[in-house]
């Protein structure tokens, strides 16, 4: 064998050599990406479960009030009255307005005037 061909055969060797260690850093950062994709998935899906999880919390407060108020509500007063209005924000229904059991402020034209 030559000389020239020797350093042929040795710049081919250090050529596949350093292609080589090429290789095995490209499958090592294609390893890591894969990897920090899936906890950026894993991370996605539990900030979804947590921000779910408030809603259930808040929406489960609000009922929970709502029903305390039904429950602690005079239907016939202001405070029933009140209480419907404030439902009705949160849930539009149609509302029944009941009669008021406190007696008119004004007396009636008839009985104002004088005898």
């Amino acid at each position: 064998m030559s000389s020239t061909s020797t350093e042929t055969a040795s710049a081919l060797l250090s050529k596949t050599n350093e292609l080589l260690a090429d290789l095995a850093r490209l499958n090592s950062n294609v390893e890591l990406y894969t990897q920090v994709h899936s906890l950026q998935q894993n991370f996605n899906s539990l900030e979804e479960k947590y921000n779910s999880f408030q809603n259930n919390i808040k929406n489960s407060k609000c009922k929970s009030q709502c029903k305390d108020l039904n429950a602690t509500s005079e239907s016939n007063g202001v405070e029933g009255f009140l209480a419907q209005l404030l439902l009705s924000k949160s849930n539009p229904l149609p509302m029944v307005i009941k009669e008021a059991s406190a007696p008119p402020l004004e007396p009636p034209l008839e009985a104002s005037a004088p005898p």
